[in-house]
């Protein structure tokens, strides 16, 4: 569902052409680090209007600790109320953009909260991964809920790696902003990054005549793979 923000930008963030907000401010980021703000914020941004007691649900909270949440996604800019529906006793809640974009500002600040924010991204990517391992091996290759892992290199110039980045998360958007849900539709999450292969932060590239620190293992000869893919 495409929606136009009503609402300003707030300070700290700003939006696009195509109602994306871009939140740089690191308070914001660090709102943003915790698990149950994100559930909530990944189903208002993908269409859905939900009251608190939805959001609680979604979440796994009470409905008073998910409106203190709410409340504090609100002081940012990122959520809103929405018109009331149904008996009107529970005002529901909308996503204010039509998607989320994080830019840390180049601070110290601004690194740290994007920081704790990816720690807690890559906590739950790792988690959801093992949950999709588990349910795989218990209920078989030919399960009712496919998965797919792929990891493979590249070499790309700049602006190939832009264009490829638009183009998946152009494949992405209409799954993520549907107004219907088909029937048998189940939540998923979809994962893509595309990344420079550096060094390990704080690391060296020693380069191919640079000291090897790891023991030597078997040779894989030349036809050992580069790239590696499941999928479930």
């Amino acid at each position: 569902m495409t929606r136009t923000p009503s609402y300003p930008a707030q300070v700290g963030q700003r939006r696009t052409e195509d109602g994306d907000i871009v939140v740089s401010d690191p308070r914001a980021i660090r709102a943003l680090a915790h698990p149950a703000r994100v559930a909530v914020l990944e189903r208002l941004f993908g269409g859905d209007v939900l009251t608190a007691t939805e959001c609680a649900r979604v979440a796994g909270l009470t409905p008073s600790a998910m409106s203190y949440h709410l409340r504090a996604l609100e002081r940012f800019g990122l959520v809103g109320r929405a018109d009331a529906t149904g008996d009107g006793r529970e005002r529901p809640w909308r996503a204010l953009g039509t998607g989320m974009r994080i830019s840390a500002e180049s601070t110290l600040a601004g690194r740290a909260a994007e920081q704790v924010l990816f720690g807690r991204m890559t906590d739950q990517l790792r988690a959801e991964l093992e949950a999709a391992r588990a349910y795989r091996h218990a209920h078989g290759p030919d399960n009712d809920r496919p998965s797919a892992f792929l990891m493979t290199g590249l070499r790309l110039t700049p602006a190939e790696a832009r264009s490829l980045a638009d183009a998946v998360s152009d494949l992405l958007e209409p799954y993520s902003a549907r107004s219907e849900v088909p029937e048998g539709a189940m939540d998923y999450h979809g994962y893509w990054v595309v990344a420079p292969a550096l060094p390990p932060a704080g690391g060296t590239d020693d380069g191919p005549d640079g000291p090897d620190d790891e023991p030597d293992g078997p040779d894989d000869g030349p036809d050992a793979p580069t790239t590696a893919a499941g999928r479930s």
